[in-house]
């Protein structure tokens, strides 16, 4: 393979300074497309969807899910295609440009070919890595294109579906990319696209750039065969390798900021996105859904876990991720010992929080009645109903202001005249706390015993035997957050 031209000094440089005919799908059932399909001797063309999207079922349908469902095609029609038909569809998919709303774009594309049979059956030809390669090429950018179209230029698509072509093909599906046969022309083409994006500020910011540095990254690589996991731990490096090492002047690199009761989370700065990279996320919200109540425009600068848990209580404009380097806690710490609590009452929540299995998926605020509001990856603020939301989710957990039910460290049993020091446990790691603490006998007196609080321990020195109750409420400024109680007898 021959040696990369571009090191990673001059990319950092350079980013510093740029810092056919087609079937279409109609209202009816795609039972339709089969009969024109086996009516016809040649190959299915590539497929259109935009007159779903513009038909009441696709209006009316309420979830990812079900909207992915209205594009699912008949398997005959599937097999009639070419290899570069079902690419070509799966690139006019409405739903496939939306990996932008999740913070992690791998974690979109596993979503498309687990719930689409269009990607499924394009991934399962023995010539997807070919006719990928061949099409990201020969990719020519046109900012807001509706479709793909081949013409003298090449193969013409918007910003977006270049993304998700790289995304696609640096996902871990296509696993003989690396192979001897690929690699050198996916570093050729990686490159190539790389010095082009970062010539063209106007058009690409970093949130373009990423998916090409993925493929830049995995194409230097000395496996020959890509998987998934090869595939997400490249990903997640890509930040510490190409951002962090800028300065913040450059509103790109780490920092820190706490939830209410000073836990430290990690966020990240990105720079902002442009123009061309605006209008097009826009455009995908009204293709998920043509009633969309946006509040406001496209950012990179913060995402939905930072908007609903950081910058909605006053915290510094950032991005939050799930997780550290995918692997250590960081969004969860606002749920976790701190001032949010579970409810099971969505009419009481404050936030909620969708999970694709054990991974905070996307977060959003309570705005009224059967409508909150969040923020769409780096696209917009948008107010939607529980469903509408491009996330698959197998379950929604609702947090509020809650009083924690937390524990005393005491003995289950003492003698009289021997000091007893108790606190609530995790709280004492919480500034601005403050304990009133309640200590009766089994006659529900309060005698018999001396106490000595000092900020959240408290030493009690019991007088007399019996069974006492000590319990304790904590206090965050004037807030109620905690109560911790327990039972200890007391003898000679």
């Amino acid at each position: 393979m021959k040696k990369f031209l571009l090191s990673l000094t001059s990319l950092l440089s350079l980013l510093l300074v740029s810092c056919t005919e087609t079937l279409i799908v109609d209202q009816s059932s795609p039972a339709t497309l089969a009969t024109k399909a086996d009516n016809s001797n040649q190959s299915v063309e590539p497929i259109s969807f935009i007159s779903l999207v513009a038909s009441d079922s696709w209006q009316k349908a309420e979830s990812f899910l079900e909207k992915s469902y209205l594009c699912e095609l008949p398997e005959g029609v599937l097999m009639d295609m070419t290899t570069e038909s079902l690419l070509e569809t799966c690139i006019n998919h409405p739903l496939a440009n939306l990996f932008y709303t999740y913070d992690d774009h791998l974690l979109f594309i596993d979503v498309l070919v687990k719930y689409n049979n269009v990607f499924q059956a394009f991934l399962s030809r023995n010539d997807a890595t070919d006719v990928a390669l061949q099409l990201y090429d020969r990719i020519n950018v046109i900012p807001m294109a509706k479709e793909g179209v081949w013409d003298d230029k090449g193969y013409s698509t918007s910003i977006l579906s270049q993304n998700l072509v790289e995304l696609v093909i640096g996902s871990g599906y296509l696993t003989d990319i690396l192979s001897e046969k690929h690699k050198s022309t996916l570093a050729s083409i990686a490159e190539k696209w790389i010095k082009k994006k970062l010539e063209a500020p106007d058009i690409y910011s970093y949130a373009s750039l990423e998916s090409s540095f993925l493929l830049y990254e995995l194409a230097s690589r000395e496996d020959t065969l890509l998987t998934q996991s090869v595939a997400k731990e490249v990903y997640s490096s890509l930040y510490d390798k190409y951002v962090q090492p800028m300065t913040k002047v450059s509103l790109l690199g780490t920092t820190t900021v706490y939830t209410l009761f000073g836990q430290p989370v990690q966020g990240l700065y990105f720079s902002e996105l442009n123009n061309s990279e605006i209008n097009e996320r826009i455009d995908e919200v009204y293709t998920f859904d043509p009633n969309a109540d946006i509040v406001s425009g496209p950012t990179a600068t913060y995402n939905c876990h930072s908007y609903a848990w950081n910058i909605c209580d006053g915290g510094e404009t950032c991005w939050i991720n799930p997780y550290v380097n995918n692997s250590g806690e960081n969004v969860s710490k606002y749920w976790t010992h701190d001032y949010y609590g579970s409810t099971t009452m969505a009419s009481l929540a404050d936030k909620l929080v969708y999970f694709y299995g054990a991974y905070p998926a996307h977060s959003a605020i309570y705005y009224s009645s059967g409508v909150w509001e969040s923020k769409w990856g780096d696209g917009p603020i948008v107010r939607h109903s529980l469903s509408n939301v491009p996330y698959v989710y197998n379950a929604t957990v609702y947090y509020k202001q809650t009083v924690h039910t937390v524990s005393l460290d005491v003995p289950a049993t003492e003698i009289v005249g021997v000091p007893i020091l108790c606190s609530p446990d995790w709280f004492v790691n919480v500034d601005h706390t403050s304990c009133v603490w309640h200590i009766t006998d089994q006659h529900e007196n309060e005698t018999g015993y001396t106490q000595n609080p000092s900020g959240l321990t408290n030493t009690i020195t019991f007088t007399q035997t019996g069974a006492f109750q000590i319990a304790c409420d904590v206090y965050w400024y004037s807030t109620l957050v905690g109560h911790a109680e327990e039972e200890v007898i007391i003898t000679y």
